[in-house]
């Protein structure tokens, strides 16, 4: 009898796992990627101000210039198999230094650079032409610094490359109150840029939409994950919103080798000195 139940756990295991292939197959083949905005700048130029344009952050619009930042705002999953325990080690580290009363002064120090300055020149003629901009992130970062220091962290991270989408509704903050707080925190929306912090990103979209009083007449929607292209299609389907998803692949998604011994001398000068150990021989 056991092995027969035993049986039948593993045939409904395999059938789950069947199921989620041909999901994401069809999502595959239902968004077109690209690896370069280029490759969709006629969509844009079509853009009007009933509009939405939307950009994840990390990996679609801006990546750290060290790689002492990126197990910060990337996943674990995301590196070579040999650097995992040490980025664990890093995460753990980050998570004690969020706590400590200099936390804002030492991670205000992060630089960050464009995926594609492409994508910094085209957003700002959409912004001349008031087409409405909007960035949605999953916000993960709170979880190490909290909510209030993330949400103006990530607003100047943006500013560096030149990014401000601020203009795009009257309403400065908003606290998403009838979902659920998944990180410890409801998603909220701060100077144009809406925090899923752990919800689907569609779910959150559909809420601040209908909290604002806002459809556009097209969403045009750039995220480095296929499922969250997914999420804000079929969200956007149920509000009969016309939806453009575009799964972005310009920045690599090879795992991530990390020089370790490099990444801890950088590491440990930056948490003393707060500022980047040079890397170039002749730097100052």
């Amino acid at each position: 009898m056991k092995k027969k139940y035993l049986l039948y756990g593993l045939l409904i295991i395999i059938m789950l796992i069947s199921l989620c292939e041909i999901n994401c197959l069809n999502d595959i083949k239902k968004f077109n990627s690209i690896d370069s905005i280029e490759q969709v700048q006629d969509f844009l130029q079509q853009a009007t101000p009933k509009t939405l344009v939307i950009f994840d952050i990390d990996d679609t619009l801006i990546v750290p210039e060290e790689k002492i930042f990126y197990p910060l705002f990337k996943a674990v999953d995301d590196f070579d198999f040999s650097d995992t325990a040490f980025v664990k080690k890093l995460k753990e580290i980050y998570w004690q230094l969020a706590k400590s009363k200099e936390a804002n002064v030492i991670f205000s120090k992060i630089k960050f650079i464009p995926v594609e300055q492409k994508t910094i020149v085209l957003i700002k003629e959409l912004q001349n032409r008031n087409v409405k901009i909007l960035a949605l992130t999953n916000g993960s970062l709170c979880k190490f610094i909290g909510i209030e220091i993330m949400k103006k962290l990530r607003f100047s991270h943006m500013n560096q490359v030149g990014l401000d989408f601020s203009s795009s509704f009257n309403i400065q903050e908003l606290i998403l109150e009838n979902l659920p707080p998944l990180w410890g925190y409801s998603p909220i929306f701060y100077k144009g840029i809406l925090y899923a912090l752990g919800s689907p990103k569609g779910t959150v979209l559909m809420e601040f939409l209908n909290k604002i009083v806002f459809k556009p007449d097209k969403v045009i929607f750039f995220d480095d994950l296929i499922e969250q292209c997914s999420s804000v299609s079929s969200t956007m389907e149920k509000l009969g919103i016309q939806c453009l998803c575009f799964p972005y692949r310009a920045e690599p998604k090879v795992k991530i080798k990390l020089d370790q011994k490099l990444v801890q001398k950088q590491f440990d000068y930056w948490t003393e000195h707060k500022k980047i150990l040079p890397t170039e021989p002749n730097a100052n």
